[in-house]
């Protein structure tokens, strides 16, 4: 076992959330009693999907099922008959002294960087699109523009500013670009969100080509021990994807249109 992988199983045994595994087995391991036999039970379950939903391998999985639109390049995009560019803002960084107050995820900051690469290599406009409310009272789509205008140089920069929810983010946004006159939209956000922010956009009529970004690698290989340790990042990305999942879901029912 080389030294990196030997750090990276030190930091998977050590660290949150493989740290708390081996607590909760060294738990297990000590219960006592027949009357305990449920409660171990119970305990067992919760470390196996406490473990499931912690490695690579669990997120690579979910990440097939979500990411099916792929990659676009601006050129590809250059020929998609769309009239602005819409980026969804995804979640704040409430204390971040280094810029004087909140600004944006690094989610969202991935976000932004794809759209001013498409904004770039096709010359449209970008909508930034987000109202939910920063510490500094700012909407969200406030600090993407302020974001693209100062440190990509790229404006100006439409905004919505009142939408809580990706169909908020669509039917709010809709209503501004139907102001501009544009029924075709290149649409940037995650690839594993893409799937319910394209069915929220196409719901408003608009024309959505998807340019999905931050895609989480699908290729895990299963024999690779890395893969199967369990790691903060996988952790984040599993409970992505099933929120992603489950908000899919809900989208099909709650608009009637599930098969």
């Amino acid at each position: 076992m080389d030294g990196i992988t030997l750090s990276r199983v030190i930091e998977a045994v050590v660290l949150p959330p493989g740290g708390l595994i081996l607590l909760g087995i060294l738990g297990l391991i000590m219960a006592r009693g027949l009357t305990a036999a449920v409660g171990r039970g119970i305990l067992l379950v919760m470390l196996i999907l406490l473990y499931l939903s912690s490695i690579p391998v669990t997120a690579s999985l979910l990440a097939r099922t979500l990411q099916y639109y792929p990659p676009q390049t601006p050129a590809d995009l250059a020929s998609a008959g769309a009239g602005a560019i819409v980026v969804l803002a995804a979640g704040q960084r409430a204390y971040a002294p280094e810029y004087g107050g909140a600004t944006v995820s690094a989610r969202t900051l991935e976000r932004i960087r794809f759209a001013a690469r498409v904004h770039r290599g096709t010359g449209l406009p970008i909508l930034a699109s987000g109202g939910w409310v920063l510490s500094d009272g700012e909407p969200e789509a406030k600090h993407l523009a302020k974001i693209l205008e100062t440190d990509f140089g790229i404006a100006p920069i439409w905004t919505e500013t009142i939408s809580q929810t990706t169909r908020e983010n669509a039917r709010d946004s809709a209503r501004v670009l139907s102001e501009h006159a544009v029924d075709a939209i290149v649409l940037v956000t995650d690839a594993g969100h893409m799937p319910r922010a394209a069915r929220a956009f196409r719901g408003t009529g608009l024309r959505v080509t998807p340019a999905p970004t931050a895609h989480y690698d699908e290729s895990v290989g299963l024999l690779s021990l890395k893969n199967w340790l369990p790691s903060g990042e996988a952790s984040s990305a599993v409970r992505f994807f099933l929120r992603e999942m489950l908000g899919t879901i809900w989208y099909r029912y709650s608009d009637g249109t599930a098969s």
